[in-house]
């Protein structure tokens, strides 16, 4: 296993609170070694981890979570259970992945002659974590555990940001739109 995810991977956050618990860091959604195209986000959703039940558990869960991999904290992973939880990143898309979400995404990748689904497309967010509060939660960690202010490392790419809030939602209509 890479180095530097180890590490990402390990990181320990400097606001806890935040994270939503039993989660793993998700370095990424789809197989980010073969895309040849990404699609960026700010942070993971709760909801990858949980549902309107609690934790998400086998077979509907998605991702590994503290509890799959039998830990307290992700401090305490073996190299195995590190191993795991990137699998589980890189065959999301293989499993149970959230549709209504990735779906958006269709008409940008259908353009490019890209999907999440046969592995040409990925997804990357700019803050590993996930948090309950989206904006406030990924903000705040984005900006206490980097760097520098809205310059953020994803998977060793630079990606500077001005403003999040409402972007995402408003390009995709915008491409799409453009697309169609």
């Amino acid at each position: 296993m890479n180095r530097y995810i180890v590490n990402r991977l390990i990181q320990p956050s400097h606001n806890p609170s935040l994270i939503t618990k039993w989660s793993t860091p998700v370095l990424g959604f789809g197989d980010y070694y073969r895309a040849s195209v990404s699609t960026v986000g700010l942070n993971p959703s709760f909801r990858e981890f949980n549902n309107h039940n609690g934790l998400l558990l086998s077979p509907k869960n998605r991702l590994e979570t503290l509890k799959t991999l039998n830990i307290q904290n992700i401090s305490h992973a073996l190299p195995y259970q590190l191993q795991l939880i990137e699998c589980a990143c890189l065959q999301y898309f293989n499993k149970n992945p959230c549709k209504s979400w990735f779906n958006k995404f269709n008409p940008i990748l259908n353009v490019l002659s890209a999907s999440y689904y046969n592995g040409e497309a990925c997804h990357l967010d700019l803050v590993q974590s996930t948090t309950y509060e989206f904006i406030k939660g990924a903000i705040s960690l984005a900006c206490t555990e980097s760097s520098a202010p809205r310059s953020f490392c994803v998977m060793g790419w630079s990606i500077n940001i001005q403003s999040s809030h409402g972007v995402t939602t408003q390009l995709i209509q915008d491409i799409a739109a453009k697309c169609v």
